[in-house]
C-alpha cells in the first residue's frame, strides 16, 4: 500500500479512538525467526519497514495520542506448542542478541522520531528473561530513545516473582 493510502487508514483510526475519549493507542507489529535455535531476527511480509511505520505515528502524534510501539515474534515458524516465543533456545546467544539489536535499532530510532511514549523491547521471551546480555541491549536503545523501554512478561511469569529484566 502507499503511504497516503496509510495515512488515511491511520486518519480514520485515529478519528475512531478520538471518538470513543480514548487517549492513547498501542501498535504491534509481527517479526520473525526461524526455529526456537535460530539466531536470526528478521522482517517478514507483515512486517512494516521503519517508514511505513513511522508514517502511521505521524498520524497518531498529531491526533495527540499517547503511543506505545510493541513488536512482537510471529510464532508461525516455532512449529506451535509447546514452542513459542518464551520458549527460544538460540544456539548463540550472543549472535541472537546482535541481531536482535540490529533488527531494533531503526524501529527505536522512528520511534524517537515521532515521540512515542514507550517502546516494548521484547514480549513473552520467558526462556531469556535474565540474561545478563539485556543490559546492554537495553543501555543501547535508552541512548537512542527518550521515552520510557517497556517489557511485556508472560502471564505464567508473574506467579514466580519479580520479573529479571532491566526495564
Amino acid at each position: 500500500q502507499s503511504p497516503a493510502y496509510l495515512t488515511r487508514k491511520a486518519q480514520t483510526q485515529a478519528k475512531y479512538l478520538i471518538g470513543l475519549k480514548a487517549n492513547s493507542v498501542a501498535l504491534s507489529f509481527p517479526f520473525y525467526t526461524g526455529t526456537v535455535t535460530s539466531t536470526k531476527i528478521a522482517a517478514g511480509d507483515r512486517t512494516p519497514t521503519p517508514e511505513r511505520l513511522g508514517a502511521v505515528l505521524q498520524v497518531f502524534e498529531d491526533a495527540g495520542l499517547r503511543i506505545t510501539v510493541r513488536p512482537l515474534m510471529d510464532e508461525t515458524s516455532l512449529g506451535g506448542l509447546p514452542e513459542w516465543r518464551g520458549t527460544l533456545r538460540p544456539s548463540d546467544l550472543d549472535a541472537w542478541f546482535a541481531h536482535y539489536k540490529k533488527f531494533m535499532g531503526p524501529y527505536v530510532d522512528v520511534a524517537q522520531k515521532h515521540k512515542v511514549a514507550t517502546f516494548t523491547l521484547a514480549t513473552e521471551f520467558n526462556s531469556l528473561e535474565g540474561d545478563p546480555r539485556w543490559e546492554s541491549l537495553v543501555h543501547g536503545v535508552e541512548k537512542r530513545f527518550s521515552g520510557e523501554v517497556g517489557y511485556d512478561a508472560n502471564w505464567d511469569n508473574y506467579v514466580k516473582g519479580r520479573i529479571d529484566m532491566p526495564v
